[in-house]
């Protein structure tokens, strides 16, 4: 279960499971080795394999190379959307137990789950065993869902709707990839830059990017329920540069939420880019937040980086 684009939780914690997402050999704690980094833009290993010396490749005066080496996407709303729209999706598998489906209740458990969702504490437990912890992002999931038809209306087999709705997004079928989402992803791997996601979806995200067939092109997944953090808090982004040993200078954060994606990683000293895909997006204004340099989509991406020295 996700939110609609624009409004997941969507971040990571810790220790990694087993399914986490390597396209590396792994090394202690989970940090990429010195010796695989590459020399971002332009998809060669470094010669030496650590930070001694330049940590980029001689150019011509004049010629300016992006320092950036990591680039980190949000999930949700960023790389990929909901089928349709969360409350389309509850809907339609709440008639099946007597929901009655019209476009006022439809309105109205679109409203009711932005509302259950804005009003949910953040997907971060205080367990650290795997099944524990999907038994707790089940329950975070399960507040939400029951909240949403406890405003607009109950129906009976509540629990019995909540499991199925719940692994329906456990999977492909209800997300769909942005259109240039894998072209954009490949490109960047071509150009040496390390990728990571960092997202505050819950463990369903691994089969997710499985099953949309990203999952080989990033190198480190990054969530809030293993991380122990959820975006806006430093915490999670400082874990995800740990894994890719690389200063915040030296990484950018791409998301659609200026509070959690943007402002998220300029506290813990990244460059945050936002992606507006909806034009109502780009007019966002927060006071307390500072302008943000702005995509449209990932396709805009390769030139705002290489930009930022």
């Amino acid at each position: 279960m996700e939110r609609d684009s624009g409004t997941h939780p969507d971040g990571d914690h810790g220790r990694q499971p087993a399914e986490h997402l390597r396209a590396v050999p792994v090394a202690p704690f989970g940090l990429l080795p010195r010796r695989h980094r590459t020399i971002a833009g332009s998809g060669q290993r470094h010669p030496c394999g650590s930070d001694s010396g330049s940590r980029t490749p001689a150019r011509p005066a004049g010629v300016i190379v992006s320092k950036v080496r990591v680039i980190f996407f949000d999930a949700a709303g960023t790389l990929f959307h909901v089928k349709g729209s969360v409350g389309e999706n509850y809907v339609s598998y709440a008639e099946k137990y007597g929901f009655k489906r019209t476009s006022e209740s439809l309105a109205a458990v679109k409203e009711a789950f932005k509302r259950a969702f804005h009003e949910a504490p953040p997907p971060v437990f205080a367990v650290s065993d795997p099944s524990e912890i999907k038994q707790c992002e089940r329950l975070w999931w399960f507040d939400i869902v029951h909240n949403v038809f406890y405003r607009v209306g109950m129906f009976e087999r509540f629990d019995d709707y909540f499991e199925e709705v719940f692994h329906a997004f456990d999977g492909p079928e209800r997300w769909r990839l942005y259109p240039e989402t894998m072209g954009i992803l490949k490109e960047l791997k071509e150009r040496g830059f390390e990728l990571g996601i960092i997202s505050n979806f819950d463990t369903r995200l691994f089969n997710v990017l499985r099953g949309l067939g990203i999952a080989d092109l990033f190198d480190t997944v990054t969530i809030s329920s293993l991380a122990h953090a959820a975006k806006p808090a430093p915490g999670i982004f400082r874990l995800a540069l740990e894994k890719h040993a690389v200063d915040p200078d030296e990484a950018v954060h791409v998301g659609d939420s200026l509070r959690d994606d943007v402002e998220g990683a300029r506290q813990a000293g990244l460059s945050g880019i936002l992606i507006a895909r909806e034009a109502t997006k780009s007019t966002e204004v927060n006071p307390q937040i500072a302008p943000a340099p702005t995509i449209h989509t990932l396709e805009e991406l390769p030139q705002l980086v290489a930009r930022i020295t």
